[in-house]
């Protein structure tokens, strides 16, 4: 398997930035290895650095979201009952 301490710098910053898929297919793209072998390497590198916090981005998308809820039940509410 080789060296389970190293990441490729490129690797260890998609991790940084809550991308862990992402550098899951980095690292197989850079190392020409399997999925099972590269997500390996990377859990292995995540458990050997505890210090790295991978922060997940946050998503906007539940206000808008809750408002296109809240237009579709008005709309149907509208359409069901206001139409007779």
């Amino acid at each position: 398997m080789g060296n389970n301490t190293y990441l490729e710098p490129e690797v260890i910053e998609e991790l940084k930035q809550g991308r862990k898929i992402s550098a899951i297919k980095m690292l197989r793209t850079k190392r020409s290895i399997g999925l099972k072998e590269a997500k390996n390497l990377i859990d292995t590198y995540l458990v050997q650095n505890p210090y790295l916090k991978i922060e997940r981005p946050k998503s906007s998308s539940g206000p808008i979201i809750l408002l296109a809820i809240i237009f579709l039940a008005y709309a149907l509410y509208r359409n069901l009952f206001l139409s007779q």
